[in-house]
């Protein structure tokens, strides 16, 4: 949510390990808001390397525009 330009505190992350990710070798993540019912975000993403999904999650994001600094 945050590289949609808002602000939130995680209520929930569930991660799932399918394979071991191996270190010193590159990873991408990429991640998508899945549904939004203001204030809540549900959202999905995964770690591939070496073209598997490695490792997939969802979260919810609560909105919280009054974290956002004024100045």
């Amino acid at each position: 949510i945050f590289a949609r330009g808002d602000v939130g505190v995680t209520g929930e992350l569930k991660v799932r390990y399918r394979y071991p990710v191996v270190v010193d070798r590159p990873a991408t993540v990429h991640g998508w808001v899945k549904r939004v019912s203001a204030p809540l975000y549900i959202t999905e993403a995964e770690l591939v390397q070496d073209g598997q999904v490695k490792v997939t999650a969802t979260a919810k994001f609560m909105a919280q525009p009054q974290l956002v600094e004024k100045g």
